[in-house]
């Protein structure tokens, strides 16, 4: 390796250093320079995040070799301003809440701040499309827009920059989260973030193979390298090599027998990465290929091979079913009936922060893993399981993660970290590289859906049925939950009296499937609802009046036998978004706009609506938290959920503050830290609003008897006459007398809660589907008009309105965040995004994730019908935010076309296939 001197400037200081002048800029300035605002995503110069300014040019520095700046002027994210003396656009980021994860947040800014200085005053749409350089997975990019527009207005009127202090705030607020400042300067910690002294790295090596038998692994001449610590295998796990998440199947190293592509089989523990990769190429395995199956239905086959012959043979994983009343009667009884085949793609996660973790042997002579992910307690069971250790021998600390829409649920990493560092007994840092992200990790489940539903003339539901098959791929993981969650909404909130559903989840050769936001009714919505618009084009009904007609009200009884109680807000979304379309007058489908168009552009108008159960499917949801005023009248509050850009932080401390009233500025939240914070469980299924609010609820009210009752003895009154604020507890009639909360700390009293919350379900019956499975539900409706060009295919999604029933928005900012999120997920799911399995999709060039220019403006609604036990009566919404977008988009096609199409994505080529058949027909 040559090393030169090289030399350039980094935020207005000279820099001299000696370095191999091939490497990235963005390597010289992380691993040399430390300057870690600086995010390394895609490694291939599509995503944006290592964007720094070069000589006032946006640059992706990941592409770029340090010799080509010699002599430039580089500006980076810590060059901008810091939390003490912001720059406009951070500022402006912060206000509209323009960082979820934040993980792309360094990289917009500086884009951001090209836009302005050359443009000062530019219009949206420029700053759309100056934005498209740079990714982002969680915001929908409409308030990274908003947060453009305001600083270049605030960079001429500072007033309209000022952001109110966080005392000032309160629940049901529009609040920043508590860490944006941490984002926007580009300081909060990821897990590609953590140095440590003296550490080594691990690279992985991975199965060429979609299926073969491992005879012999030879790691002699990897292990004789300089600079090589260890080569482990399975054979270094003490304790067991099956992974439970529903069941117990997933192996955290290949043993025997490998059964997907880039399944790991070893890992090199080096003292630096140049030398594990070489390492890898030395290691000599031994591997007898086997035929593979990647095809559900071919796996069914008899003969067809197995595989996890031992454990599921003939490779039925898991079957669910629903029964409720009498389907085959139901239909006689029908004057409508569709029947269609629906399929929806694998799809990737397509979060930008790596997967990445360090571990060490901490001086307790535990485990300690940090790295980002979505479930500390559940990994740290998971790596200990497999390393035969105790749990309390683990460490799992998860903060600062840059998205997840839950694959970061498995623990993938966390259990490859744990068998590195309890090997090599030295700390431990394991990135996956894009293309390992991508082979390597879990996926949506592709779905194969049949469906048949009948209606009257007028429009009442009678009868719906369905057949359903997912690919599990290799292992289990989340999908046998994945296929339940799917059953139990294959009907819509609709109030059919006669429902039959069977589904099957099969094994495969393929890149295992599991979580990911939906959880299984992303793809039922799409078929559900274009089941719906369907059958409304027949009988000339209005989709509002269906729903409303048919949707889920105050004493419902589901089709899996679980009563409405309360008033749901269903009707609500609808009207709400009905109300917004007729009021609607820049309408890209009004006569006077369609009468401008060229003959081969058409537009369209689609609606659909949606409902998704709050929390595990008929599983116990335990949270917990608890909190603790100390000696500086701080309160500290504590739960294990893990923050991923969704503001759960943010949402218990205002929970807190509400209960207490006391100011947020006084709340440390500490979360995620197996060994900090109690169990909140995982970070899925939109729980942790409903169920960790409420542990954090109840902690805080058994604080308050305890701070009443201390108080009550050291004022003599009585506890029933007796108020808190502040963290001050007075005399209700006598404000005068009172006594503060660091005071009673200092006399001794320890003034602490603990918060457990969870409501008992019944458990989803695998024969007819029958339970009360969730306590609450979040409703939504969903307008979006779209342009087609019939010439080339392509769907444009030009607008889209957006209505949750969320029950109490805890905070509002994160709540449209979330819904604008999902809007761009939406389209994506709709239009573009497609996993393919087995070294086909490696990378973000092929898998092409929204871009700012590829998402419609939109207007988000929030419904507030406050619901069940949800603490202030909240529910939490946010992965079903995309749900109905996809089925409104092709509805909207319909409307444009009169095609349909039914299997996703909406590919420009499926756009033109389908037009040609229809001119045909009608030739």
């Amino acid at each position: 390796m040559s090393i030169q001197e090289v030399r350039f400037i980094v935020n207005d200081r000279p820099v001299k250093l000696l370095t191999n002048p091939k490497k990235s800029l963005l390597k010289v300035l992380r691993d040399e320079l430390r300057l870690l605002g600086t995010k390394e995503g895609c490694g291939e110069g599509v995503c944006g995040c290592c964007t720094v300014l070069v000589d006032g040019i946006p640059t992706n520095s990941c592409m770029v070799p340090v010799e080509k700046v010699v002599g430039k002027s580089i500006i980076t994210i810590e060059g901008i301003g810091t939390r003490h003396n912001p720059d406009p656009i951070q500022t402006a980021f912060v206000k509209v809440g323009a960082s979820q994860c934040g993980f792309c947040t360094p990289g917009m800014i500086l884009t951001a701040k090209y836009i302005l200085d050359n443009n000062p005053s530019p219009t949206r749409e420029e700053v759309r499309e100056k934005l498209k350089r740079n990714l982002c997975r969680c915001t929908g990019y409409e308030k990274i827009i908003d947060a453009v527009m305001l600083a270049a207005e605030g960079r001429k009127n500072t007033e309209l920059l000022k952001i109110r202090p966080l005392k000032e705030y309160r629940l049901g607020d529009y609040i920043p989260q508590l860490n944006s400042w941490d984002k926007v300067t580009g300081t909060l910690r990821y897990g590609i973030d953590i140095y440590i002294e003296n550490m080594c790295f691990a690279k992985v090596l991975r199965s060429p193979y979609a299926h073969a038998i491992i005879k012999s692994i030879d790691a002699s001449a990897a292990e004789a390298m300089h600079g090589v610590v260890c080569v482990c295998t399975s054979k270094d796990l003490k304790g067991q090599n099956l992974v439970k998440y529903i069941l117990q199947d997933y192996r955290a190293i290949a043993d025997n027998k490998v059964r997907y592509l880039g399944e790991p089989v070893a890992i090199v523990v080096a003292k630096t990465e140049d030398i594990a990769k070489e390492a890898l190429g030395k290691v000599v395995v031994d591997y007898e290929e086997l035929p593979a199956v990647t095809d559900p239905f071919e796996a069914m086959k008899p003969g067809a091979p197995e595989v996890q012959e031992d454990q599921f043979p003939g490779n039925i994983l898991y079957w669910q079913d629903l029964q409720h009343g009498d389907v085959e009667k139901g239909f006689t009884e029908c004057d409508v009936i569709e029947e269609h085949d629906y399929y929806t793609p694998a799809n990737c996660h397509g979060y930008l922060d790596p997967e990445c973790g360090v571990g060490i042997i901490d001086d307790e002579g535990r485990v300690s893993i940090w790295s980002c992910g979505q479930a500390p307690h559940y990994h740290r069971d998971e790596v200990a399981r497999i390393l035969g250790l105790g749990t309390d021998e683990v460490r799992v600390v998860e903060d600062g993660t840059g998205g997840g829409f839950g694959a970061r649920i498995d623990p993938f990493i966390q259990l490859l970290i744990g068998l590195a560092v309890y090997k090599a007994k030295v700390p431990v840092k394991l990135q996956f590289t894009t293309e390992e992200n991508f082979i390597g990790n879990c996926k949506r489940h592709p779905f194969w859906i049949h469906m048949k539903t009948g209606v009257k003339k007028d429009g009442t539901v009678v009868a719906h049925s369905a057949e359903i098959i997912t690919d599990s791929g290799a292992y289990a993981l989340a999908s046998p939950g994945v296929l339940m969650r799917a059953i139990v909404h294959s009907y819509g909130p609709y109030e059919f009296p006669n429902v039959l559903v069977h589904g099957k989840t099969i094994l495969t050769n393929n890149t295992p499937n599991s979580a990911m936001r939906g959880f299984g009714v992303s793809q039922m919505c799409y078929a559900m609802e274009m089941q719906i618009n369907k059958i409304c084009r027949r009988i000339g009904m209005s989709v509002f009046d269906f729903a409303r007609k048919n949707g889920f009200k105050k004493g419902t009884v589901t089709a899996t036998g679980q009563l409405i109680e309360e008033e749901p807000g269903y009707k609500e979304t609808i009207d709400i978004i009905d109300n917004h379309w007729k009021k609607k007058k820049d309408k890209y489908t009004s006569p006077e706009e369609l009468a401008k168009l060229p003959p081969y552009i058409k537009r369209g108008v689609g609606f659909a609506t949606t409902w998704y159960g709050i929390g595990k499917t008929g599983l116990l949801n335990l949270s917990r938290a608890n909190v603790t005023f100390l000696e500086d009248g701080t309160l500290d509050l504590r739960e294990g959920a893990a923050e991923i850009g969704q503001g759960s932080n943010t949402v218990m401390a205002l929970i807190a503050s509400e209960e207490l009233d006391l100011d947020l500025d006084r709340i440390k939240v500490t979360t995620a830290d197996s060994l900090l914070t109690p169990d909140s469980d995982l970070t899925c299924a939109s729980k942790h609003t409903f169920y960790t609010g409420n542990a954090t609820l109840l902690a805080v009210k058994e604080l308050k008897k305890r701070m009443f009752e201390a108080a009550s003895k050291e004022l003599g009154i009585a506890e029933k006459k007796l108020s808190t604020c502040q963290g001050v507890v007075f005399a209700t009639d006598d404000p005068k007398k009172k006594i503060t909360a660091d005071e009673l700390v200092k006399k001794g009293y320890k003034l602490h809660g603990d918060g457990e919350f969870a409501v008992p379900l019944d458990g989803l019956d695998q024969t007819t589907g029958q339970g009360r499975l969730y306590v609450v539900f979040t409703y939504g409706a969903c307008e979006v008009e779209i342009e087609v060009n019939t010439k080339t295919g392509q769907i444009k999604v030009l607008d889209a309105a957006l209505a949750f029933q969320v029950g109490k928005a805890i905070n509002r900012l994160a709540m449209e965040g979330q819904m604008e999120g999902g809007v761009a997920m939406g389209v994506a799911y709709a239009l573009t995004e497609e996993f393919l399995p087995n070294g086909q999709t490696t990378s973000f060039k092929q898998y092409k994730i929204p871009r700012a220019t590829d998402v419609p403006s939109m207007k988000t609604y929030v419904v507030e019908i406050p619901q069940g036990p949800g603490p202030f009566g909240a529910i939490g919404m946010g992965e079903a935010a995309h749900f109905p977008m996809a089925p409104a988009i092709l509805s909207a096609l319909n409307d444009a076309c009169d095609i349909w199409i039914d299997r996703l994505p909406a590919t420009p080529g499926k756009v033109l296939e389908a037009l040609k058949k229809h001119n045909e027909e009608r030739a």
